[in-house]
C-alpha cells in the first residue's frame, strides 16, 4: 500500500461525513493546477472505491469532474462517469448506473480515445443488462465492447468480456457457447501470465461442468482455479476462492459424498466471515 492510499484510508476511517473528509484533505489539493487536482481526486476515488467507501468516491469524483470541467478535459470526464457507473452498479443501482454509462459514451464520442472508453461504456452495458436477466441484449453490448478489445489490441478487456459472455450463455443454459468463450478468455490469461485469470476462467468452466452434469470434470477445473490462486491475496481471490468451494460442495454432493460436501461449504461460510459478504453466508 502506498502512502497517498494509506493516508486516504486512515482519513476515511475517521470521517464518514463527506464535507468533514474533504476539508481534512483539502491541504493536498490545494495549490494545484486544475487537471492535477482532477487528477488527484480521480486517484482517490479510486482508492475509495476499492476499499467499498462508494460515497466517499462518488463525492471524490464529483470533485474531480468540476476541475475537468473547467478545462474541458473530455476524456476525464467520460472516464469519471464510466467510474460512477461501476459505483452504482455495485450498490444494485441499474438506473443511475446506465443514466451515467450513457452520458460517458456520448462524451467518449468526442475524444481522441474514444475505443477504450465505448468498450468500457458497452461492457458496463453489458453488466447491467446481465444483473437484470436480458442475456441477449447483454450479449450484444459484449460482442460490440469485444470487438472494439480485438481491435485496438486490448488483451486483458478481450479476455474479461469472453468471461463476461461466457457467464450471458450460461445464464441462457447454452453450454457449449459458455464453454468456448471461457476456455478463450482461459487461452489468453494463459498468455498473459495471469494467475488470478486463469483461476477464474477455471472456476466459471467448474460451473459450467456442475450445471451440465459433468461433475469430475468440473471438480477438475476448480482444483486448477485453486492451485492458481494460492499465493494470491485480497478479495478477489477470496472470492474465487468460495466460488471454487461452492461449486466443489455442489460435485460432491451430486457424486453422494456428503462428508465432503459439507467441508466444503464450510469453507465457503469461513471465507464468508472473513470478509464481512452477509450474502455469501446465506448462500
Amino acid at each position: 500500500m502506498g502512502q497517498l492510499e494509506h493516508d486516504i484510508l486512515e482519513l476515511a476511517d475517521a470521517y464518514k461525513n463527506p464535507d468533514e473528509f474533504f476539508n481534512a484533505i483539502e491541504t493536498k489539493i490545494i495549490g494545484q493546477s486544475s487537471e492535477d487536482s482532477g487528477n488527484t481526486f480521480n486517484t482517490i476515488g479510486n482508492i475509495l472505491f476499492n476499499a467499498s467507501y462508494f460515497e466517499l468516491a462518488l463525492n471524490s469524483w464529483n470533485n474531480a469532474l468540476k476541475y475537468f470541467t473547467v478545462i474541458d478535459n473530455k476524456a476525464g470526464i467520460s472516464g469519471i462517469y464510466i467510474n460512477m457507473a461501476n459505483t452504482y452498479i455495485s450498490q444494485d443501482d441499474f438506473i443511475k448506473a446506465y443514466e451515467y454509462f450513457e452520458r460517458a459514451l456520448t462524451i467518449a464520442q468526442m475524444t481522441k480515445n474514444k475505443a477504450i472508453l465505448e468498450l468500457r461504456c458497452y461492457a458496463g452495458f453489458g453488466i447491467i443488462s446481465n444483473s437484470q436477466g436480458e442475456y441477449r441484449k447483454a450479449i450484444g453490448y459484449n460482442e460490440r465492447a469485444l470487438k472494439i478489445a480485438e481491435t485496438i489490441g486490448d488483451k486483458p478487456a478481450e479476455a474479461g468480456l469472453c468471461r463476461n459472455l461466457g457467464d450471458n450463455f450460461l445464464n441462457l443454459g447454452n453450454f457449449l457457447q459458455a464453454i468456448e468463450f471461457y476456455q478463450r478468455s482461459l487461452t489468453i490469461e494463459q498468455a498473459n501470465g495471469n494467475n488470478l485469470g486463469q483461476s477464474l476462467s477455471y472456476a466459471n468452466l467448474g460451473t459450467v461442468c456442475v450445471n451440465s452434469g459433468k461433475y469430475k470434470t468440473a471438480i477438475d477445473h476448480y482444483e486448477k482455479a485453486l492451485a492458481l490462486i494460492s499465493d494470491n491475496e485480497g478479495k478477489d481471490s477470496k472470492v474465487i476462492e468460495s466460488t471454487c468451494y461452492s461449486g466443489l460442495g455442489n460435485a460432491f454432493g451430486h457424486l453422494g459424498e456428503y462428508r465432503r460436501e459439507i467441508e466444503y461449504y464450510e469453507k465457503v461460510l469461513k471465507i464468508a466471515y472473513d470478509i464481512a459478504d452477509r450474502a455469501l453466508e446465506l448462500r
